[in-house]
């Protein structure tokens, strides 16, 4: 058996940000394939409802994908009146980047940036 690599691949860094959010007591659904760009649909109780876009280290990296992604987003963000937090997640070895999306751009939740 082979050592767990210290990068996600496209195809596990959902499931992994899935098992994070429930970790923090979120009932979670993934979404694929979504109309829309979110991934995963996470509530806890009646009260929060968090909508997350999860991208690879190589988008966050890239500052011109990084920056179409936060646009479309912030796009959704403002065309539909969401009761809900809508966050951008990428992963990098050892956390998790995340932030919450506004109207106008976003705002560092918790990670290396934050």
């Amino acid at each position: 058996m082979t050592d767990t690599p210290h990068y996600q691949t496209v195809r596990t860094i959902s499931y992994s940000a899935k098992s994070y959010l429930a970790s923090l007591g979120y009932c979670t659904v993934r979404v694929s394939p979504s109309p829309v760009p979110i991934d995963i649909i996470g509530w806890k109780g009646r009260d929060e409802l968090v909508f997350v876009k999860v991208i690879s280290s190589k988008e966050w990296k890239n500052p011109e994908k990084f920056q179409l992604r936060v646009k479309e987003l912030a796009g959704l963000v403002r065309s539909v009146p969401l009761k809900a937090e809508v966050e951008l997640w990428t992963s990098v070895p050892g956390c998790w980047n995340r932030y919450r999306v506004f109207p106008g751009g976003i705002c560092a939740l918790s990670g290396r940036s934050a």
